[in-house]
C-alpha cells in the first residue's frame, strides 16, 4: 500500500481547492485528483474514492510527496483517526476563515450543486432543526447532513478534535484571509511545513471563485440529472468533447454572498464560541470575526 505524506483536511470554502492546485505544480508534489474523501466514509452526499482506486492513483509517483486535498476530512468524525493508523507521521493542514462567511458560501455551494432548495440563505438556516429532524429535505440533496450549516463551519471545534489526536507540531493551520491577501507567503509556509524547497511559483490564479447557478434547469444536466442526456454525453466523449465543462462555465455567474446587517449579526453571535476556540488554538485575535 503506498502511503500519502501529507492532507488538506480542511476546511470547506477556505481555499483548499486553490492550495491543492497550487501545490499540484511543484514538481516534487503528487495531488490525488478529484478530492477523493475516501477516509471520510462516515459523511453521506460526498463521492468517496474506494480505497482500491485511491491508493492505485500514487502508484509510480515515487520519489514525490504524495498529497490528498479533501475539504471534508476536518468534519468527518472518522477521517483523521484512519489517516493518522494509516501514516501516524502524516501531516495535515487545515485552512480556516470567518464562520459566518464560510456558513453562507457553503449554503451558495449547496445550491449550486443541487443538494439545497432553498435559496435564501437565513430561510436555509432556520430550517436546520427540522431538517434534523428529517424533515424538509430536498429530493436531490445527497446528505442532509451536508445542510446542517452551523456543524459543518464549526471549525473551531473541529480543529480541537483534531488536534486532541494528533501532535501540533503536524498541524499546520492557516487562515483564508491571509492566504488571499499575500498567496506566496502562504504558499512558502505550505513548502517549508512539508520540507520542500521554493519552486519559483509566483502566478496564483483564483481557483473556485464564489458564484451562482444561472438555470437549474442546465444544472440538472450537469448533474446527470436526466439520463435521457446520457448517451449524448457519451458520444461527445468518443470526440474528446466534455459537454459538462462547457455547460458548467456557461451556466455561472460571479456572486458575492450578502447578508442582512441583523442577520449577519445574529450569525456572529452563533459562531462567537467557535471564534473563542479559534483565537485560542491560533493564538490570535478575531475580534472582526464576533458580534460588533
Amino acid at each position: 500500500m503506498e502511503q500519502v505524506d501529507f492532507f488538506i483536511i480542511g476546511a470547506a470554502k477556505c481555499g483548499t481547492s486553490a492550495l491543492d492546485s497550487y501545490l499540484s505544480k511543484h514538481p516534487d508534489i503528487y495531488m490525488c485528483p478529484n478530492e477523493p474523501n475516501t477516509f471520510a466514509s462516515d459523511v453521506d452526499g460526498v463521492h468517496h474514492t474506494s480505497e482500491t482506486e485511491y491508493f492505485e492513483n500514487f502508484k509510480g509517483k515515487d520519489g514525490l510527496l504524495k498529497g490528498d486535498a479533501s475539504p471534508i476530512y476536518i468534519f468527518s468524525q472518522e477521517a483523521v483517526p484512519r489517516i493518522l493508523k494509516h501514516n501516524p507521521k502524516a501531516k495535515l493542514i487545515a485552512l480556516v476563515r470567518d464562520p459566518v462567511t464560510m456558513a453562507a458560501s457553503w449554503h451558495n455551494q449547496m445550491v449550486k450543486h443541487l443538494d439545497e432548495d432553498i435559496t435564501d440563505f437565513e430561510q436555509a438556516w432556520e430550517m436546520q432543526d427540522a431538517r434534523k429532524n428529517g424533515e424538509h429535505i430536498p429530493e436531490r440533496c445527497g446528505g442532509p447532513v451536508l445542510l446542517q450549516y452551523r456543524d459543518m463551519c464549526s471549525i473551531g471545534t473541529q480543529l480541537k478534535n483534531v488536534l486532541s489526536i494528533a501532535s501540533r507540531e503536524q498541524v499546520l493551520i492557516l487562515r483564508q484571509d491571509e492566504f488571499l491577501s499575500d498567496t506566496r507567503k502562504t504558499y512558502l509556509q505550505v513548502l517549508e511545513f512539508l520540507g520542500l524547497k521554493d519552486d519559483g511559483q509566483t502566478e496564483f490564479t483564483q481557483v473556485n471563485p464564489s458564484a451562482k447557478v444561472k438555470s437549474d434547469f442546465v444544472q440538472r444536466i450537469v448533474k446527470g440529472r436526466y439520463p435521457l442526456l446520457k448517451p449524448l454525453a457519451r458520444f461527445l466523449f468518443k470526440f474528446g468533447l466534455d459537454p459538462r465543462t462547457f455547460l458548467i462555465r456557461l451556466n455561472l455567474k460571479k456572486s458575492r454572498v450578502t447578508l442582512s446587517p441583523e442577520f449577519e449579526q445574529k450569525l456572529r453571535k452563533e459562531f462567537e464560541g467557535e471564534v473563542i476556540l479559534l483565537e485560542e488554538i491560533l493564538g490570535c485575535d478575531l475580534s472582526a470575526w464576533k458580534p460588533q
